[in-house]
């Protein structure tokens, strides 16, 4: 009879980790079809298991797609640059305003500079959304960390455009700093370059 043979299996690297601030992103320590979202506890908690087991399980994850993954694509590409990544993410919310909220200053003649604003942070940030499939621009936060329909309400009452801009730019700021203390970000392991 033949002798069954064990290979050792391969747990994740230490040195899967691309950047931890301003957002951590992380490459996939298995292959995945998209990018994960994990909180930062289950991260921890994950760490800590690999230390003591062969093979621990991944932790719970969200995979993002869509467009919520161009945004995140386009947040990576400007992973070491704190200011480029708030501002990635405030075009982010103000595509999100466009698309998705009932706004009266979008129904007025500002909407053209609106569109040019939005056209200068692309041009400025080089970011595009390919889109295959639109489910929203923002990344998708739990309630008990942020209130999205407090952010559409406050957008929604903006009377005027630089109302707007400004409760655009508080609202995208206080979701980043969510997103920075909560959560992970891991990438595929192909086409990841550090």
């Amino acid at each position: 009879m033949a002798d069954i043979l064990h290979f050792p299996v391969r747990a994740c690297p230490k040195d899967n980790v691309i950047v931890t601030t301003p957002l951590e992103f992380r490459i996939a320590p298995f292959a995945i079809s998209g990018l994960a979202m994990v909180t930062k506890e289950a991260q921890l908690a994950y760490e800590k298991k690999m230390d003591g087991e062969d093979n621990p399980c991944f932790p719970t994850y969200l995979k993002i797609s869509g467009t919520r993954a161009a945004t995140l694509w386009n947040l990576f590409k400007w992973k070491s640059n704190e200011k480029a990544l708030t501002g990635v993410y405030e075009l982010a919310c103000l595509m999100e305003c466009l698309t998705t909220m009932k706004q009266p200053v979008l129904r007025s003649y500002l909407l053209r500079r609106v569109y040019e604003r939005v056209k200068n942070l692309q041009l400025k940030y080089r970011v595009s959304w390919h889109i295959n499939e639109f489910n929203g621009f923002l990344l998708p936060l739990p309630d008990y960390l942020y209130m999205d329909q407090v952010f559409r309400a406050r957008v929604e009452s903006a009377d005027n455009l630089k109302l707007l801009y400004s409760y655009i730019n508080q609202e995208s700021i206080k979701q980043f700093q969510v997103l920075s203390d909560n959560f992970v970000f891991y990438m595929p392991m192909r086409g990841v370059k550090r």
